[in-house]
């Protein structure tokens, strides 16, 4: 049965990058124009559509790549992915890479579809799947409890959230038995 429902379910890609710059180039009006107050965006046109910043004053950028996006990025060695990260803050920014090039100094990533324990960044029902999150999250024998965000059924799979959520529900399920 959990077999049956685990191949309902399909695997979504997601290449992430984290960006170290010595100046938030991007609070700069003298640079982005009006853009000064960004703190997340979207720019369909680049490799990398996705980018946000934190709250905290720090000079990193997050830059996310998920679905048919990542999966553009997979084969790309780390200094591709640093080209394709620039160029698309570039194109995000309308800044030339040779000036986001030359405030950058470090770059940390990781692309979850070439990591071998975990094969993929989340997970979604594919058609037929939607009571597969349900059926993987049933304990055996109330011993062998289930939890991750592929066993959240209550509407947050795919996420965090869900992974936190079930591993909470896991725990009542083993208070509960006990």
């Amino acid at each position: 049965m959990k077999t049956t429902s685990l191949a309902r379910l399909e695997v979504g890609q997601v290449v992430k990058v984290i960006m170290r710059f010595r100046e938030r180039f991007w609070e700069d009006a003298r640079i982005v124009g009006d853009c000064a107050l960004f703190g997340f965006t979207l720019c369909f046109e680049a490799l990398f559509p996705t980018w946000w910043t934190t709250p905290m004053t720090t000079n990193f950028l997050t830059g996310w790549a998920g679905g048919p996006a990542a999966e553009k990025l997979h084969a790309f060695s780390p200094d591709e992915v640093r080209i394709a990260a620039i160029n698309s803050l570039s194109t995000t920014f309308h800044i030339p890479s040779a000036r986001i090039e030359a405030l950058f100094e470090d770059i940390y990533f990781h692309d979850w579809s070439s990591d071998p324990f975990a094969r993929g960044a989340y997970s979604y029902p594919a058609i037929g799947g939607i009571e597969a999150a349900r059926t993987l999250a049933e304990p055996i024998e109330e011993t062998l409890f289930f939890a991750g965000e592929a066993t959240d059924f209550r509407g947050y799979s795919g996420t965090v959230h869900g992974a936190l959520e079930s591993g909470f529900r896991v725990a009542r399920e083993i208070i509960a038995v006990n």
